[in-house]
């Protein structure tokens, strides 16, 4: 199980902001602040907003708030407070654990939010998710309060919605609710449907079915290091760390690695995939090596992966199937998860270069960095070439090499390695501004990002450069030491 972990909770929102009072034409101008306007409040002008919320019972967090379209015409604030509103409201047989109340200030405005928010939590220890549900209040309209349920476990939790819509006023407010059922753990699935559908003698008789503590490690990211091939101090292999960049030992120790070059995590397998481009550094074979999450070695067939030069490496969950970017040969080759290959009605043409990849469920699309002509490509899973255009515009890149996805924020994050730079785009190439910069950043190859701590992971190449972590706004993240990875070259996220 995971040592670290955080929730997140998704709305999926259309806001308006209304004026508590909207004058007369005689009022003379500027208007007074609102009486809700509260001293401290952050601002949010409609970019990429990140609220630290108070502990509540022993829960701490952040609430993201998401870009909008367009941008506001005028700031407002946002206050966020551990005392809840009186119309929040707890379902029988649940009690209230934690909650927020969140005030919204400034001028009267319209805004639509192009993507939902979203609340980071971390639960303390003994809280079983499975126990779980949230509860979202709006103050305008508190009937329509939306129960969410958990996804995941250990002290990550995410709950998500689709379709919930209400309004904010200018002094409105919402309110935040954890819920804990006070009826235990809740029932287990029934292993007999046809059974007696009456209340069964015993509800304690049945537990309800855990994963075992030690089917994997407490490890979640793992690092790709390059290490004294490329002027590091540590021999070229993986090292796996917590969400919090503190080293986690393994049993295996991922042998046979020759020149780690990128590295991906196969969800449908529960292997880390290795980029082991031996022949770039005169040290072995290039080809891809399979391991467990405790990095002992999954023997292939012969011949698996086969015909690479210089390659990187991306799972896509959505069919299964490992896409292999390739430096030298400008293609990209498609395979099983054993490394057999797979034949594609596309041939991925006009790559120059490709470094990185990433999957973008939006629109089932892969877009690949072409490193060597600051461009990216999109393609279908087939290797056709898609709209929009054959290279999205994606301006601004310097040496292209990792991309990642959010699709909580609808975002794709681009290192430009040239540059000491992340750069955040839509997924139509058009380049955001953040609140953040991404600062610290030495030769940022690899990047990944984790949808339980909501934070982007980006690998330094540049020796001694390390792993930074970043909130989803470019604001530093602050972490351990990463100890071990002398010259991180990738790094993936295994949930």
């Amino acid at each position: 199980m995971r040592a670290f972990y955080a929730v997140v909770l998704t709305l999926a929102v259309a806001a308006a902001v209304v004026g508590c009072s909207s004058g007369t034409a005689n009022v003379p101008a500027p208007l007074p602040p609102p009486a809700c306007a509260a001293s401290g409040a952050q601002t949010y002008t409609g970019l990429l907003t990140t609220i630290a919320l108070p502990s509540s019972g022993g829960i701490t967090g952040t609430i993201t708030l998401p870009q909008v379209v367009g941008g506001l015409p005028a700031p407002i604030g946002i206050t966020v407070g551990a005392t809840i509103a009186s119309q929040a409201r707890a379902p029988l047989s649940t009690s209230i654990i934690a909650s927020w109340h969140m005030t919204f200030s400034g001028p009267a405005q319209q805004f639509a939010l192009n993507y939902p928010p979203s609340i980071a939590l971390l639960l303390p220890p003994g809280i079983a998710p499975s126990t779980l549900t949230a509860l979202f209040v709006p103050a305008a309209a508190p009937a329509t309060g939306t129960t969410l349920q958990p996804q995941g476990s250990g002290r990550n939790v995410t709950f998500t919605a689709s379709g919930t819509n209400f309004s904010l006023s200018e002094c409105g407010a919402a309110d935040i609710q954890v819920l804990q059922s006070t009826g235990g753990p809740g029932p287990a699935p029934s292993s007999s449907p046809s059974a007696s559908p009456g209340p069964t003698a015993s509800p304690t008789a049945t537990p309800v079915p855990t994963a075992a503590p030690t089917a994997a490690p407490p490890a979640n990211v793992y690092v790709a290091d390059c290490g004294s091939l490329c002027g590091g101090v540590s021999p070229t292999t993986v090292t796996a760390y917590d969400a919090q960049g503190n080293l986690i030992a393994l049993p295996g120790t991922f042998p046979g690695i020759k020149g780690a070059n990128g590295i991906t995590y196969a969800s449908s397998v529960g292997r880390v995939y290795v980029a082991d481009c031996g022949t770039c550094y005169g040290t072995g074979p290039t080809t891809v090596l399979a391991f467990t999450l405790s990095g002992i070695a999954v023997p292939l067939a012969g011949g698996a992966f086969a015909g690479l030069q210089q390659p990187g490496i991306l799972y896509v969950a959505a069919n299964n199937q490992i896409y292999v970017p390739d430096y030298l040969q400008n293609k990209v080759f498609v395979f099983d998860v054993s490394g057999n290959a797979i034949a594609t009605s596309g041939t991925f043409p006009g790559l120059n270069g490709p470094y990185g990849a990433t999957y973008v469920s939006d629109n089932n699309l892969l877009y690949v960095a072409n490193f060597n002509t600051n461009m990216i490509f999109t393609f279908d899973l087939q290797g056709n070439r898609m709209p929009p255009g054959n290279a999205v515009t994606f301006p601004g890149l310097n040496g292209p090499a990792g991309l990642t996805y959010a699709p909580d924020v609808h975002l794709v994050y681009v290192t430009s390695k040239n540059a000491n730079a992340v750069i955040a785009y839509d997924i139509n190439g058009n380049k955001q501004t953040l609140p953040g910069t991404f600062p610290g950043l030495s030769g940022p190859s690899g990047i990944a990002y984790d949808p339980d701590s909501n934070l982007l992971y980006v690998a330094n190449s540049i020796a001694t450069g390390g792993v930074t972590a970043y909130n989803l706004d470019g604001t530093p993240h602050p972490t351990g030491s990463w100890t071990g990875a002398s010259v991180p070259v990738g790094v993936t996220i295994a949930p």
